[in-house]
């Protein structure tokens, strides 16, 4: 899947599936749980009751966006507390949010297209199962933009295909969800810089850092500060951080440089000017000498993409970090709990 820009924020949600054989729900449902929270309907009306009715749309978007003057400088009418993304974290409820819908076509009292229609022009990302015979309507569906995905339910893989579709699908609900974030920091950066691009909307910083979520088995992710820093999850609610320079920070490191050599060694300083450090600071951290540095310097890796990013991982978090981790409600315990129920 090609995302146009990564989104800002990521985490498990919950798929909402109908279908009027319960056996086939619970059997789906069970081939879901051990990643996915999954919830069943056997009756159209209810779901819509559920969805329309009863289900809560809460965006961490909207508690990120606030109307800031002194952003028309930018062009841009959305203020953005970045500090906010991140207190998702302490949310219990985030992992409830239904991102994906899976419907099936044949159904006695409201058949699939008909339940999907009904459903058009909410945030809900759409999956319908087909057999052979409807696979020309779900097409046109797709086409329509009435759905966003078709599966057929006699692929021998349909699991495996439905699995994808839902990454897929969950990604692209929270990119839509964070595209005002997202066109707010772009603009910032260019009224800063025309050079300057976020590397969120860099498809070689996507494809890196998807690879990169695959590759550390993350579950979470949150934008941390405006150049690209974030904050990583695991699903056992270990966080990690992945440090992220544009070309505009490391500039402000050479100056740094510049106006701090006396309490720089001239080793310390050609690592700052040869890129091959960033400087990131914590809370609470002064700076009187050159090992008092040392918890301000990190290792610099290059991203080449529309413009330069540099980036550091670090695989725990420093002893400074000011997260509240007694507060932090990991996706492990959220699965334990629906599985209880």
């Amino acid at each position: 899947m090609s995302l146009a820009r990564l989104p800002c924020s990521y985490f498990p949600t919950t798929i909402v599936a109908i279908d009027d054989d319960i056996e086939f729900l619970n059997l789906l449902q069970f081939n879901l749980s051990f990643t996915q929270n999954c919830m069943i309907f056997d009756n159209p009306n209810k779901l819509l009751n559920y969805l329309l009715v009863e289900y809560k749309y809460d965006p961490f978007a909207s508690r990120c966006s606030v109307f800031c003057e002194e952003q028309e400088a930018f062009h841009c009418h959305i203020g953005i507390n970045i500090d906010l993304i991140h207190h998702e974290i302490y949310n219990t409820k985030r992992f409830n949010q239904v991102s994906v819908l899976i419907i099936d076509f044949e159904m006695p009292i409201l058949n699939g297209e008909a339940l999907c229609r009904k459903l058009v022009n909410n945030p809900f990302k759409i999956i319908l199962l087909t057999g052979e015979l409807q696979e020309n309507k779900a097409v046109q569906l797709f086409n329509e933009g009435v759905i966003h995905r078709y599966v057929r339910k006699d692929d021998p893989n349909y699991i495996k295909i439905l699995k994808t579709s839902i990454q897929n699908l969950q990604f692209e609900y929270f990119e839509e969800i964070s595209n005002p974030i997202i066109n707010a920091i772009e603009n910032k950066l260019a009224f800063l810089d025309s050079k300057l691009s976020f590397c969120f909307s860099d498809p070689k910083f996507i494809q890196f850092f998807r690879d990169f979520c695959l590759k550390n088995e993350l579950t979470e992710y949150y934008l941390l500060e405006e150049s690209g820093s974030i904050l990583l999850v695991d699903q056992y609610g270990q966080l990690g951080l992945l440090l992220i320079k544009n070309e505009e920070d490391m500039k402000a490191a050479e100056e740094y440089v510049y106006f701090e050599k006396n309490i720089i060694s001239s080793k310390t300083q050609t690592a700052i000017l040869n890129r091959e450090v960033l400087i990131h600071y914590f809370n609470n951290i002064e700076i009187h000498s050159e090992n008092d540095l040392e918890q301000i310097l990190y290792p610099a890796i290059k991203i080449q993409g529309k413009s330069n990013y540099y980036y550091s991982h670090l695989e725990s978090l420093p002893a400074h970090h000011s997260f509240k981790m007694d507060r932090i409600f990991t996706y492990k315990n959220f699965l334990t709990i629906m599985d209880a129920c």
